[in-house]
């Protein structure tokens, strides 16, 4: 499988910072409660026909639920704003496409089939990213909850 799309927004110091100094790793979302930050990624094709793309969270909360949503914006310039105890990345006309549970290591994976019952055509620019539960001692800023690094990714026919 090919590994698909640009990961930006990262809450590793290279841009927005994070909102309680939880600095995540390089290439991370902002760090959670096990001082490490969800990482999205995807593997397979962005053809809109076949819909074959699956999307990985790592480094989540273990047995804490999380949401894959697209959006068609990089919010602040591709540098994210602060939300919750992290970065929300993407939004404007957000699209949720689920809700998995990771499993002990902190790893959930979403799709294929996730582009079915959206308007996502070739040519649109969608940004993808994991908004999840951090409920151990409230998060990293007691908010509760925190988001990976964001994706962005160019849908073909």
């Amino acid at each position: 499988a090919t590994t698909l799309g640009t990961p930006y927004c990262f809450g590793d110091g290279s841009g927005t910072p994070c909102p309680c100094g939880n600095v995540g790793g390089a290439g991370e979302g902002c760090a959670n409660t096990t001082n490490s930050g969800a990482v999205c990624s995807a593997l397979g094709t962005t053809s809109v026909a076949s819909d074959d793309a699956v999307f990985t969270g790592t480094n989540m909360l273990p047995n804490q639920p999380g949401v894959l949503f697209f959006a068609d914006n990089a919010t602040n310039n591709g540098d994210g704003i602060v939300f919750g105890d992290g970065l929300r990345c993407a939004g404007g006309n957000l699209v949720r496409r689920g809700v998995q549970t990771p499993n002990a290591m902190g790893i959930a994976t979403w799709g294929p089939g996730l582009l079915a019952g959206t308007s996502v055509s070739a040519g649109d620019l969608k940004r993808w990213q994991i908004w999840y539960r951090d409920p151990a001692g409230g998060g990293a800023c007691s908010n509760a909850f925190n988001l990976s690094n964001g994706l962005e990714m160019t849908f073909t026919p």
